[in-house]
């Protein structure tokens, strides 16, 4: 990454530089410099901005995070508009705990600790994979969202906390959970608009609709087929519009206002289990925590094996109007691979009289043993090979201007802007055929 030239000296939590207590020049921290399209200006904030974080103050590095992130609104003057109150903010009744949920930020699992909170019967929960997603989400709905003068609450010393994640990475886990796993409704309201705004009309490949496996006549855009440069465009046109208020593809700048909010505690995707923990234990669930702390990673994967199943198999109606139910699995399986739980090399391999005699459990077990069968580090590799691959599938210039949009997201929260595996290339888009390659399953 670039090095600036100019000496930048460490920002500290009190606001003031590091080494000879001058302060930082406020001019190298403007929201006008912070969006210029030049990469030394952008690569400067985020070395100010990473470099803060080595200047720990506090026991856990959530309190840590969230104090850069004020002093990044503060130096940064950072602008948010304070008029409309933050309707993402969610309160535990009868607790002084409010937490922002961020979408692809591990905020279903929240719902379902706050969930185990409002229960009468706590004690039945041994963590909170055992609540089911349909019960949090409704709870979710019924119980938490803040309103009337409740956004007092915020500065009455409630204990506040958000999590986040690295922009980039939260795009493409958008774009493979919403759209390469087959689901209809963001096929609608997501992948069809963009093919429709962002597809050459000559080059637009009009889907054929399935009913029970057979294809209609009618012929139209139906945006199963999307593209990640074409998803990657609608996000940037949300975010320039401001139209669009989907909390899977706005900022968190914008969802969840952290420079007007003042979050006591921020945690990272990226440290999910250790923050997780730590804040299970301030509201009081060591018990919770006592019972799955040494299970939690297989935990979360096989409920991303059971999520990423039984949600599909209960929308089988609806996804036949898109795809053959073959094509359906062999999505599913490619969404799995794509996450880094099956290895890319076990193919699913089922016979035509299979794929429609398959019930969603023993597609589970399928699942669970081919993940048994894969190699860790092969995964990982494979998950690192699946982000180069889908960013170097977009043109520079749009990777720029989503970089510039969500710029606040990367400076508040210490992610690099301008990764070089992402930039250092000329403008035209890398087409390769690995993983996003799956045009003959739509």
């Amino acid at each position: 990454m670039f090095q600036p030239t100019t000496f930048l000296t460490h920002l500290r939590h009190d606001g003031r530089s590091g080494f000879d207590g001058a302060p930082v020049a406020k001019n190298l921290f403007t929201l006008e410099n912070i969006k210029t399209r030049t990469h030394n200006r952008i690569s400067s904030v985020y070395f100010i901005a990473s470099n803060a974080s080595h200047h720990r103050n506090d026991k856990h590095t959530g309190f840590d995070a969230a104090l850069l992130a004020k002093n990044v609104c503060t130096v940064a003057n950072i602008k948010t508009d304070t008029q409309r109150r933050n309707s993402r903010l969610h309160v535990i009744a009868g607790k002084r705990v409010v937490f922002c949920p961020v979408e692809k930020v591990g905020s279903t699992f929240w719902r379902r600790v706050f969930y185990i909170l409002t229960a009468p019967d706590q004690a039945k929960y041994h963590n909170p994979y055992d609540v089911p997603i349909k019960s949090a989400l409704e709870n979710d709905r019924r119980l938490f969202t803040l309103s009337g003068n409740d956004d007092r609450v915020l500065k009455d010393g409630a204990f506040s906390f958000l999590f986040v994640r690295n922009p980039f990475s939260r795009l493409l886990s958008a774009y493979i959970d919403k759209l390469v796993s087959p689901n209809p409704t963001y096929w609608k309201v997501w992948g069809a608009p963009a093919v429709t705004a962002f597809r050459k009309r000559d080059d637009a490949r009009r889907a054929v609709r399935y009913i029970r496996g057979k294809p209609i006549k009618r012929r139209f855009i139906t945006g199963h087929d999307v593209t990640f440069a074409e998803f990657l465009k609608l996000v940037i046109n949300n975010e320039q519009t401001l139209k669009q208020t989907d909390p899977h593809l706005i900022s968190v700048k914008r969802g969840c206002k952290p420079c007007a909010s003042n979050f006591k505690y921020i945690g990272k995707m990226e440290s999910f289990a250790e923050d997780a923990f730590f804040i299970m234990d301030k509201l009081g669930l060591n018990f919770t925590r006592a019972n799955y702390t040494e299970k939690f990673g297989n935990l979360t994967t096989d409920d991303a094996i059971t999520d990423s199943i039984r949600s599909p198999f209960s929308w089988k109606k609806d996804i036949l109007k898109y795809v053959s139910w073959d094509k359906a699995l062999q999505r599913i399986w490619l969404k799995l691979q794509m996450r880094g739980i099956i290895e890319f090399g076990i193919k699913l391999n089922l016979t035509l009289i299979e794929v429609y005699n398959i019930n969603e459990n023993q597609f589970i077990t399928m699942a669970r043993e081919a993940h048994r069968k894969s190699d860790s580090n092969i995964l990982t590799r494979q998950k690192s090979e699946v982000r180069n691959e889908a960013f170097a599938s977009v043109a520079l210039t749009d990777l720029e201007n989503f970089r510039d949009l969500f710029i606040e997201d990367f400076i508040l929260f210490g992610y690099d802007p301008s990764p070089n595996a992402y930039f250092q290339r000329d403008e035209n888009a890398i087409l390769t055929s690995v993983y996003l390659n799956f045009t003959h399953l739509n």
